[in-house]
């Protein structure tokens, strides 16, 4: 109910994802829980909820490589694209596991088989020796009797309960027959019982095999579009870093520059930080702040600074004075957090 409403509206969705889970928590139940919090946009709840679905999803390796496999999509959506590729190297690792547990389930079901085949034959050659003994003995009955009522006509009453019991020997002997026979009727059934599931367990195995290769074409896939990821980021930092340098260089050339915009701001600043280690520190000053500070640390004159940043000579006033507020403020908890300490 919680997947079929997730296509009309996140809330009832969400309403009855919680009712099953107050009834019984499921692995696949949080899987479902995600997917809703992912069509909300809500990246962090989509993550717990497909932690915690592994944390009981027990020993089913298959719902756990579907989790991990969520997980990649959703490390992929908010960006952390080094934690997918971890993720996609465990369940390539996981993927093989499960194979070779696939393997393992046919070997041991294929040995049943033959022995269930074996076990059907060995019943069959006992019903042959019992019917050929059968056959003897009912021959070497059937003489006896003859003889014995030709040869001993005067002594009927004694022949007859001789033949009697003879006959009862038989009955029980064809009963026996009859017993086997049922055995290796029952036999046959089972045989053919396990010869159907085998089939099905075949069906189901090309099937996990199929889903395996498919997990391992989307592996290759989302690693090469992480390392396309990695190389497309790292193109775009070396052209900020070009882009600032040359920024850099207008200023340290003595060129001039007015009226900056923000973005020229922020790549010089950057540049600035890889020239000068001090600037990369955390601080709590904002990013003109920094940008005052740095063209000072160049040898700026306060009207050089004016022109570039294109300020007033009252909002650089106002700016400094900010900033020397901010310096007392941290030197303040910097004594407290030495007072601590001690």
């Amino acid at each position: 109910m919680a997947n079929d409403y997730a296509i009309i509206g996140t809330e009832k969705a969400k309403d009855y994802a919680f009712q099953s889970l107050k009834i019984k928590e499921l692995a696949s139940t949080y899987r479902v829980l995600s997917d809703i919090y992912i069509a909300e946009k809500n990246m962090n709840e989509a993550e717990r909820s497909l932690k915690r679905g592994l944390e009981i999803c027990d020993d089913d390796l298959q719902m756990e490589v579907n989790l991990l496999n969520d997980m990649i999509e959703l490390k992929h959506l908010v960006g952390e694209t080094d934690e997918a590729a971890r993720l996609s190297k465990r369940v390539i690792a996981m993927s093989d596991s499960l194979q070779r547990k696939w393997d393992n389930d046919s070997i041991k079901e294929a040995q049943h088989r033959f022995k269930a085949q074996k076990d059907s034959q060995n019943s069959k050659d006992k019903i042959s020796e019992i019917s050929i003994t059968a056959s003897v003995i009912v021959v070497v009955l059937l003489v006896g009797s003859c003889i014995v009522v030709y040869y001993n006509v005067r002594k009927r009453r004694k022949a007859k309960l001789i033949i009697d019991g003879q006959q009862e020997q038989i009955n029980d002997q064809q009963e026996q027959i009859s017993s086997q026979q049922d055995k290796i009727t029952d036999y046959e059934k089972e045989a053919a019982v396990a010869a159907r599931r085998i089939e099905k367990l075949a069906d189901k195995e090309q099937e996990y095999k199929r889903a395996a290769d498919n997990l391992r074409r989307n592996m290759k896939n989302m690693e090469k579009r992480h390392d396309r990821n990695i190389e497309e980021a790292q193109q775009c930092m070396a052209e900020r870093v070009a882009k600032g340098h040359e920024l850099w260089k207008i200023l340290y050339s003595g060129g001039k520059m007015v009226a900056w915009t923000k973005e020229e701001r922020d790549l010089f600043i950057e540049y600035y930080k890889t020239i000068k280690p001090e600037f990369a520190r955390q601080s709590s000053l904002s990013q003109s702040m920094l940008f005052y500070n740095m063209l000072l640390d160049m040898g700026k004159t306060e009207e050089d600074i004016l022109a570039i940043m294109g300020l007033t000579l009252s909002a650089l006033r106002t700016m400094k004075s900010r900033m020397k507020k901010e310096n007392t403020d941290n030197q303040d908890g910097q004594d407290n957090q030495d007072n601590q300490v001690v």
